[in-house]
């Protein structure tokens, strides 16, 4: 992975590279299990240099445990900081999209004859004819990325990969929180006893200087108060992904936002 000194994370915004609180980032860790190839176990933890500062706009979001189970047609909701579809749409402000929870073999199927890979680490979301969508395709660059997507107030997902954006018949496709569930607790306790810090548990795409950022297509403005567990993650000043705070020194997002090839120039 790149070098964690690169990251800064900001924090309490509703806007895309200013505002709010920038942290610096001390170690960032990807899931042992990530495969790149077709974005298998796509988690990735952030620690940040200091605490963060809670307040009306800095907030962890809950984490699911193994009973937590997200059934089919849940009404769902993700957020990011990435370009929307319309060019109109100013995409520097947060934006957020209401979404479906898909039947798994039915996500299985849509993407069967692209080749492409749907694990068990992995759900689908989308909408009718899926005219509402966050975006990161495969082989493109993804400025929703890592970001949350919940129902109510536990994170259930983290925006991964799709077939391009918002085309019919293929949903976006998002890491399972609850598959790694277990891997990201152990990982901020073992990272804890490192550190001095006693915190709450709340429980290879290219990219050059014209990225152009992932899409949530058919979305609303959202403030950060009705969202305050989402974050910015920033590579040398440049947006790249999204992520959401789950204590209050470490960060959830992407394996793929922490990967060399997607923030080399």
């Amino acid at each position: 992975p790149p070098i964690a000194s690169k990251y800064q994370v900001r924090v309490g915004t509703n806007y895309r590279l200013k505002g709010g609180t920038l942290y610096d980032v001390a170690e960032i860790n990807q899931h042992p299990r990530y495969n790149p190839r077709i974005d298998d176990y796509d988690f990735g933890i952030m620690r940040l240099s200091k605490p963060l500062i809670y307040g009306k706009r800095v907030q962890p979001i809950r984490l699911p445990n193994s009973y937590d189970i997200v059934r089919d047609g849940a009404l769902l909701m993700a957020s990011g900081y990435g370009r929307t579809k319309n060019p109109r749409d100013s995409y520097t402000r947060l934006h957020a999209v209401l979404l479906r929870k898909i039947n798994f073999s039915k996500c299985l199927e849509a993407f069967e004859h692209k080749q492409y890979i749907v694990t068990p680490s992995m759900f689908c979301a989308g909408s009718k004819n899926n005219k509402r969508d966050s975006c990161k395709g495969k082989n493109e660059t993804g400025g929703d990325s890592g970001g949350p997507i919940v129902k109510g107030k536990l994170q259930v997902g983290i925006i991964s990969w799709g077939y391009k954006c918002a085309i019919r018949g293929y949903p976006g496709v998002y890491a399972l929180i609850v598959s790694a569930r277990d891997w990201i607790k152990k990982k901020m306790f073992v990272l804890l006893f490192y550190t001095a810090f006693v915190v709450r548990l709340f429980e290879a795409y290219s990219f050059n200087s014209t990225y152009d950022g992932g899409k949530i297509v058919k979305g609303f403005l959202i403030d950060i108060e009705d969202v305050p567990y989402q974050v910015e993650i920033e590579f040398e000043e440049r947006h790249i992904c999204g992520g959401s705070i789950i204590s209050r020194q470490y960060i959830l997002t992407a394996a793929h936002c922490l990967t060399l090839s997607l923030v080399i120039f």
